[in-house]
């Protein structure tokens, strides 16, 4: 009788905790799977937000190549060129979608150093000078920073 008792209360007990983790189990997985849903939304969000700011970006790049070439009306016209070029070798290579991203924005600015050399240099109708076509060849330094 007593060995009965002590396996009833054993049972008991045993059942008690079996219930107490079930609830455990099924709290977590509610607050896990809100947790997720979350997280999800959040992503959702941010991916909206980087796309924005990509895009912002973007215009930003094609607005400083747009005045570059408002500059120089002798080159209008070239970064859009040079970048229509690049992406079909950068195609024709297979070039991974980030690294198309990253040359056309290469060929976009590969010119806008031009628009810190001065006007006299830029416009000139005549044969450059030594000094002026040396001031020319520089101007990737000047957006380079250098």
């Amino acid at each position: 009788m007593l060995l009965q008792t002590i396996a009833l209360i054993i049972s008991g007990g045993l059942f008690i905790l079996f219930i107490l983790l079930i609830r455990i189990l099924y709290t977590t997985s509610k607050t896990l799977l809100k947790q997720n849903s979350e997280l999800s939304k959040q992503k959702i969000e941010i991916e909206a937000a980087y796309k924005k700011l990509n895009d912002s970006y973007k215009n930003t790049v094609f607005a400083l190549s747009n005045a570059v070439d408002a500059r120089d009306s002798y080159t209008a016209g070239h970064s859009s060129r040079v970048t229509r070029i690049s992406m079909l070798i950068g195609k024709t290579l297979k070039l991974p979608k980030e690294e198309l991203e990253k040359l056309e924005y290469a060929a976009l600015c590969h010119d806008i150093g031009k628009i810190g050399i001065p006007d006299y240099i830029l416009h000139k109708d005549g044969k450059l000078t030594y000094e002026e076509f040396e001031i020319i060849k520089k101007h990737h330094e000047k957006f380079m920073g250098k």
